[in-house]
């Protein structure tokens, strides 16, 4: 499994080698720096392939996406070692129990096979498609959490070896030297596909584009206006220094263990395999390698995760363009080594930046399915009903939501429950639920701050307060949020809700609402005592129809340079219930903020709020959690 990398999508650049294609269909007569952004997603080859693509117009991008995911959907049946009609597995069938002469296969699977080969021979072995029957037994292992024995690691390794398989490029036939052979393309498809994706779209004229296929990332031409494309490395741990790249006309693969590794006796495996163990590789580690083109860059990351450094960067430095980037986890920290190139890509964290005031990823979402992915239990339940604002982290280890549950009553306690997730999409409750049993808790925020949780909530008639954790299961109450005016006293008495933290620089940040009257902020340096830094509030209702009479912070993240506020709220509706809805404001000093004109995010007679997003390293996700939890993604054309 791939490590995901981010995709921010504006940005710097690089002179790269890789040649331009010319366009074969023409597109409207317009200057490209006006072109319009577009987003798409499809599923394919296990997991979610996004482009970005800029435009002339919507029916041009259309095409020309539509192209690009019939290509790698071309792919997928040709490479595929899950489906049994596709070619590489009928190749495999074919030589199932006796060898066979060689078989004449499609010029796309003899190109991957090629590719592959040619690096087996450089790296000794190391990277090598014929592993199938090692991959999975080890597959086999991550389930029953056993390690194999010898006979069956024996037989696994006799089954695999790149010497026994034999290409001819002349007849652009291949043939399998042993029966029993399984290959597996896992290392090294995905980074052909995105390239044969931007291809297409050249081909339809669309020469500004990003593909990203979990954590293969292939980039064509800078957006409009920008020099690059930006990208993200998700960190090997949470602790893990920020790291950023700039990217025009190439591509950059991360592998890693953060998210598939099975514990056995005390030891740590990747999914990685080392062919010349047949086991899983030991220890904690992040590679990428940024290379001219996908196919390179998606399979050189298996080498440089298995050899030693000094052998593996010569083998990335060989490569025009390539550089590599080997992140270690060590009992004294984490140890990073980096090929003589890499620094070249690298963006300073503080490079200044001139990006949209309300940029598509974060305005423009659609619904994903047509139920919602999260919701009450069943009635006899602790939570029948849920309400409120729920929170959900993506960490190394998936998504947690924890949300408000209660029996549906107006003055049944609101308690503390907790969902986990690997795709955000399937939710599974945790067997401790409700976590907190004796205090009312709702409204939740929740920040990671090194090693423990910080949540703030709504206690009992509106009073927020705030808790600690270890583990985000085990909380400890630490009481009221004392908050003060400018003058140190403290806040009049009354309800004092939606409480929403924000951190930056040794300094934390609290919004809060006063009967949805009004958005305020208070500061702290230790989190026990905040002080307001104006006494009026920051955000107030109006004027328009969706937040005309009530607002209440959701959560406040940094973007591009800029803060942004995802906020809901509401109008009087005399006999009709209110109608809630998500919104988002932008502010450079987090006291000025600025609405958005095409607000609220999503249409309001969905009555939809308490709305935040969360990043799931390919752009931003939006759930609404009140009343319950939907999930939206960036638009996509259909």
């Amino acid at each position: 499994m791939r490590c995901i990398v981010a995709i921010l999508a504006l940005l710097v650049g690089l002179n790269s080698p890789v040649p331009r294609l010319a366009a074969q269909n023409s597109v409207p007569k317009m200057p490209a720096d006006s072109w319009e952004r577009f987003a798409y997603e499809q599923p394919h080859m296990g997991t979610t392939f996004r482009m970005v693509i800029f435009a002339p117009d919507r029916q041009t991008a259309d095409a020309a996406a539509k192209a690009a995911f019939d290509r790698v959907s071309e792919l997928n049946r040709i490479m595929s070692d899950y489906l049994p009609t596709s070619e590489l597995m009928q190749l495999c069938a074919q030589s199932a129990r006796h060898v066979r002469p060689p078989v004449p296969i499609s010029r796309d699977l003899f190109i991957v096979l090629a590719a592959a080969q040619k690096l087996s021979a450089q790296c000794d072995g190391v990277f090598d498609v014929t592993v199938g029957p090692l991959v999975q037994l080890w597959r086999q292992v991550r389930r029953t959490q056993e390690l194999p024995g010898e006979t069956e690691l024996r037989s696994a390794r006799e089954r695999s070896g790149w010497q026994k398989l034999k290409l001819d490029a002349d007849k652009q036939t291949a043939q399998l030297l042993v029966p029993g052979m399984q290959l597996d393309l896992g290392g090294i498809a995905k980074g052909y596909a995105a390239d044969e994706m931007l291809k297409t779209l050249e081909s339809h004229g669309i020469t500004r584009a990003l593909v990203a296929a979990g954590g293969d990332v292939a980039v064509s031409d800078a957006p409009p206006g920008q020099s690059g494309w930006r990208v993200e490395i998700v960190p090997l741990t949470r602790q893990s220094p920020r790291r950023l790249i700039r990217l025009r006309h190439a591509a950059v693969s991360t592998s890693g263990d953060a998210e598939q590794f099975v514990e056995i006796n005390g030891v740590r495996y990747s999914h990685i395999v080392d062919p010349r163990t047949g086991l899983g590789l030991i220890g904690r580690r992040n590679v990428t390698v940024i290379a001219p083109r996908g196919i390179i860059a998606d399979s050189h990351t298996k080498p440089v995760s298995i050899l030693p450094p000094e052998t593996s960067l010569k083998l990335i430095e060989a490569i025009d363009g390539a550089a590599a980037l080997i992140v270690t986890a060590t009992p004294t920290g984490e140890q990073a080594i980096a090929s003589k190139r890499f620094a070249e890509y690298v963006i300073p964290l503080n490079e200044p930046r001139n990006p949209e005031k309300f940029p598509a990823e974060l305005t423009r979402f659609e619904t994903v399915g047509s139920k919602p992915v999260f919701t009450a239990g069943p009635t006899t339940a602790w939570d029948r009903a849920i309400r409120e604002r729920g929170w959900i982290l993506r960490e190394a280890d998936g998504y947690k939501l924890w949300y408000t549950g209660y029996d549906g009553t107006t003055n049944g306690r609101r308690m503390l429950g907790l969902a986990t997730s690997r795709d955000g999409v399937q939710w599974t409750r945790h067997p401790a639920n409700p976590l907190i049993r004796n205090q009312w808790v709702e409204d939740v925020c929740i920040v990671r701050d090194g090693d423990r949780y910080i949540m703030v909530a709504e206690g009992e008639n509106d009073r927020a307060q705030w808790f600690i954790s270890p583990d985000g299961i085990n909380w400890t109450h630490q009481g009221r949020i004392d908050i003060r005016d400018t003058h140190g006293k403290p806040i009049p008495d009354g309800p004092y809700g939606t409480p929403t933290l924000y951190h930056e620089a040794n300094r934390w940040y609290l919004f809060y609402e006063r009967k949805d009257a009004g958005i305020w902020l208070a500061t702290s340096s230790d989190l026990r005592q905040w002080q307001h830094v104006q006494d009026a509030p920051v955000i107030s209702p109006g004027p328009n129809e969706y937040d005309r009479d009530f607002v209440a912070m959701n959560q406040v993240i940094r973007h591009q340079g800029r803060y942004y506020a995802f906020y809901h709220g509401a109008a009087k509706r005399d006999a009709q219930p209110r109608l809630w809805s998500t919104a988002i404001a932008t502010s450079t000093d987090l006291i000025h903020w600025e609405k958005y004109p095409m607000n609220p995010l999503r249409p309001l007679a969905e009555n939809r709020s308490s709305g935040i997003v969360v990043p799931d390293g390919a752009g931003y996700r939006l759930y609404t959690t009140h009343p319950e939890v939907w999930l939206h993604r960036e638009q996509s054309p259909k």
